[in-house]
């Protein structure tokens, strides 16, 4: 059953038919701000960072295409592929896939899901914004929980 989230989502961008794969949350970690353009020199470098509100939905549409959905700060539904982005999947397994996201304004995600060994699933966000169309240039790493992931439904 699809979760409310990623239904809503998935109407929402009027995409006739996806599958959801996987719907992941509050992911937290650790943010390397650069020290240059809106930061300051003595608040760059390593900080805790996280989205302790965030949720995160892999879905792949009809034509096999992916796309990575999201609530943004403003509680507002993202597609990343309507925000511009090319989605691209890496590689996918049994136990885990991992898809590239490409913003030509500055961004990029890597978002690997992954089974751990005590059965529970996790993702892992890497993100980099950086760039002439970066506000604030940072790198990050971000982990969190994951609903059962779906690996079988990757065609």
């Amino acid at each position: 059953m699809k979760s409310v989230f990623a239904t809503v989502l998935i109407f929402a961008f009027g995409v006739s038919y996806a599958d959801e794969i996987a719907t992941c949350r509050a992911p937290s970690g650790h943010t390397y701000y650069h020290a240059k353009g809106n930061i300051p020199k003595d608040k760059a470098g390593w900080q805790s960072d996280g989205i302790s509100n965030g949720v995160f939905s892999l879905v792949q549409v009809a034509d096999g295409n992916f796309d990575v959905l999201y609530i943004d700060a403003r509680k507002k539904p993202i597609s990343a592929v309507q925000d511009g982005a090319v989605v691209r999947l890496i590689r996918a397994s049994a136990t885990n896939l991992t898809v590239f996201v490409f913003y030509r304004e500055a961004m990029t995600e890597i978002y690997s899901f992954f089974s751990e060994r005590d059965g529970g699933n996790k993702f892992t966000v890497l993100q980099n914004r950086s760039g002439d169309g970066a506000f604030i240039e940072k790198s990050s790493l971000l982990v969190g929980q994951c609903d059962p992931i779906k690996f079988e439904l990757v065609r």
